[in-house]
């Protein structure tokens, strides 16, 4: 389906209008935040729990499944962006698996950023020269 599983959400997030206007797409990463991003929130960031294998009764290996957890990091405790990534991510195909538990952090003196975390999982049929 996909060779990079980062590539693949994050252009699903950049190419929406509706993420890209409260979140600069500039501030969509995967995995690493740098510390000079921190200060310019919102930010997402795009983590890959886990991909994994569908076995079916026969044996073979015919669908995949990608497990990620997206974590939106803003100056504002409201979780809006978090609430339009989830409708996105349903329109796309993805299930929503849960919500983490709230998280601050506090980057300046002045700045404090709020942290909605959730997870999401993502189930596809493989290509007929990819079964096994």
């Amino acid at each position: 389906m996909f060779d990079d599983p980062y590539k693949f959400v994050r252009d699903i997030l950049v190419n929406s209008t509706e993420v890209t206007q409260i979140i600069p797409a500039k501030n969509i990463r995967n995995l690493e935040i740098p510390d000079s991003l921190k200060t310019q929130a919102p930010y997402i960031r795009i983590s890959v729990i886990e991909m994994t294998d569908i076995e079916f009764a026969d044996g073979q290996i015919r669908a995949a499944g990608l497990h990620i957890q997206i974590d939106i990091w803003q100056q504002s405790p409201l979780m809006t962006a978090g609430n339009k990534i989830k409708k996105l991510l349903k329109e796309k195909g993805f299930g929503f698996t849960a919500s983490l538990e709230p998280q601050t952090e506090k980057v300046t003196d002045y700045v404090t950023l709020y942290r909605d975390a959730r997870r999401y999982f993502y189930a596809y049929e493989l290509n007929e020269n990819q079964i096994y």
